[in-house]
């Protein structure tokens, strides 16, 4: 009978590992079912031995690359560089995970069992959701819960989206939970867009404000080289140095170009040390608007989140957890880590919020309110509610702000080369008048 080794986690959410006799997978999931696990990996233990040291104790090529990768501080940059390989799981956008959840929630909301679910949407004209329904069926029938699939077959159902999962398994309102679900990925994509729409239209003028005045100082200052070189009057700083400027452009750009490579080069091995990452984003929080920005994103995802783990039977511990995972900025990360920390200890929410400072006091209120009531994931979810239209205004006054700001400077760096070209062209014109 074959031997399957398997990794699972207990009704506490103990994480176990071992090996186990069975005639098949499904059987294998039924066996660790009956023990009180539920599966969360299984693989064929094949008779393949484990690599053995050659005579004098050296390593195989392989073992020596892993230790040499691991020593290097700068190893794994040339795997981040070439991107994620072929694993074999379909990679998902957020708007296809969007319809996908859409299309099983409606159709476990009209009666249908899982099975049959997957199996109408085998039928779509969609051939990623054909893939993904195909694959999750055939794993069901194993007997796996859809929460130990989906991760299988896509990592794009993120630890969030699959804890929610299983807590709808647990509770026996699947169809409910995907419809919250469903909200709550609205909501984030929503929240997206209007942080990234924020700064679309300042880059844009930022960017084309640095073309002109590319165009402008290689094309444009030397057409008027011959006339400035022949004015009598002294050069002005800025022209000076604009000329040099245009001369190095023309002659040596392709210096420009390697020394911007390196540059990249450096920044992102840079960023890959933590402490590099806490760094720039403590600087971030503190820039005027973009900390403000960001710092309303986290509070409007912290609670809107927080609100719907709850609501779907987490514990405050679990869903804090699955929240510090949703974090991409390791400042507030680590704070959420010294939450978590505290609330494991005995804290209330609010008390070790209040403590690391990670909310502003109106959140926190919000959140004690909830915890006296007893009702904390419909008083976060409202307040999120109620702080997504603070942010769309927060976003209409910073974008406000942030354009006329970027409009100055290129007024100051376009503006000042034409006054100081103007300003030559009509002294040489005066000279020829008076002549």
């Amino acid at each position: 009978m074959p031997t399957f080794a398997y990794s699972a986690s207990s009704s506490s959410g103990e994480s176990k590992k071992g090996s186990i006799d069975a005639s098949d997978r499904g059987e294998a999931v039924r066996k660790l079912a009956r023990m009180g696990l539920r599966a969360t990996g299984l693989k064929p233990l094949g008779a393949v031995s484990a690599p053995v040291q050659a005579k004098g104790g050296k390593k195989d090529a392989k073992a020596k690359r892993d230790d040499k990768s691991a020593r290097v501080p700068f190893a794994g940059i040339w795997e981040k560089l070439k991107g994620p390989g072929d694993n074999g799981k379909i990679h998902l956008k957020h708007a296809q995970i969007i319809a996908f959840t859409i299309e099983l929630s409606n159709l476990l909301a009209a009666g249908f069992q899982i099975d049959q679910a997957l199996g109408a949407m085998e039928k779509s004209s969609d051939a990623l959701t054909r893939d993904i329904a195909l694959r999750l069926r055939e794993l069901i029938r194993d007997g796996i819960p859809l929460s130990t699939a989906l991760p299988q077959v896509s990592d794009s159902f993120g630890p969030l989206f699959c804890s929610m999962i299983a807590a709808g398994e647990s509770s026996g309102a699947l169809d409910k939970i995907l419809d919250r679900q469903v909200k709550y990925l609205g909501m984030m994509e929503d929240l997206r867009s209007k942080f990234v729409g924020a700064l679309i239209y300042p880059a844009f003028l930022a960017v084309s404000g640095l073309g002109l005045a590319i165009v402008m100082i290689t094309y444009l200052l030397p057409k008027l080289s011959v006339l400035i070189q022949s004015s009598s009057k002294a050069t002005p700083l800025l022209l000076d140095y604009m000329m040099r400027l245009s001369e190095f452009l023309r002659n040596e750009w392709w210096l420009l170009l390697i020394a911007l490579g390196i540059l990249a080069l450096g920044i992102f091995a840079a960023s890959q040390f933590p402490a590099v990452q806490l760094w720039y984003y403590k600087w971030l929080q503190r820039v005027p608007v973009v900390g403000d920005l960001m710092q309303a994103r986290h509070e409007l995802q912290f609670l809107e989140t927080l609100g719907s783990l709850l609501a779907s039977g987490l514990a405050i511990t679990q869903a804090l957890h699955l929240l510090k995972g949703t974090v991409s900025n390791p400042f507030i990360r680590q704070q959420f880590e010294t939450i978590e920390h505290m609330v494991q200890e005995g804290e209330h929410l609010s008390t070790a919020l209040q403590r690391t400072k990670t909310l502003p006091p109106r959140s926190i209120d919000v959140i004690r309110l909830g915890e006296e009531t007893g009702n904390l994931a419909e008083v976060a979810t409202k307040s999120a509610g109620r702080l997504d239209t603070q942010f769309a205004r927060l976003v209409e006054r910073a974008t406000a702000l942030i354009q006329p700001c970027i409009l100055v400077v290129m007024a100051v760096v376009v503006g000042g080369i034409v006054y100081a070209i103007i300003d030559v062209v009509f002294s040489t014109l005066q000279q020829i008048n008076t002549r």
